[in-house]
């Protein structure tokens, strides 16, 4: 689980309690992203035995994803809302994702550059997994 540090001080005239609401949505995702160790390791099980391409390796990863996405919505909406509410702390949506689509293809539409995610993310990943499965074969 890699979760990417939030500025320390936060940047000039931005409120620290944001920082906390950061935070908190990058963990959640993770640990939501979490459920879907045993999915990941069936996909990239998948790609080693040669029964997944990379167009499927990056669409399975980016579903899961999505997946946990869409839990940290629902958590959001659910519970971190509230609590945060209850405790005067302003929190922000987007950062929870709760305005994504309802669906993963919806969803997977809005990424339109080759080279950005999930494609300039998960390619690659798909291509070491390739290359070192060459190496361990000869």
């Amino acid at each position: 689980m890699r979760i990417r540090s939030y500025e320390s001080p936060p940047p000039v005239g931005e409120n620290p309690k944001r920082a906390f609401d950061v935070q908190w949505s990058r963990a959640a995702f993770e640990f939501f992203n979490l459920e879907n160790a045993r999915a990941y390791d069936a996909l990239r099980t998948r790609v080693l035995v040669g029964a997944l391409d990379r167009d499927g390796w990056i669409r399975g990863v980016a579903n899961l994803e999505y997946i946990a996405l869409r839990k940290k919505a629902d958590f959001y909406k659910a519970s971190w809302s509230h609590w945060m509410q209850a405790r005067r702390i302003r929190s922000n949506p987007a950062l929870w994702g709760v305005s994504i689509p309802d669906s993963y293809e919806e969803w997977l539409s809005t990424f339109t550059n080759p080279q950005g995610y999930p494609w300039g993310v998960y390619g690659p990943d798909y291509d070491r997994l390739i290359a070192g499965k060459r190496m361990n074969s000869k």
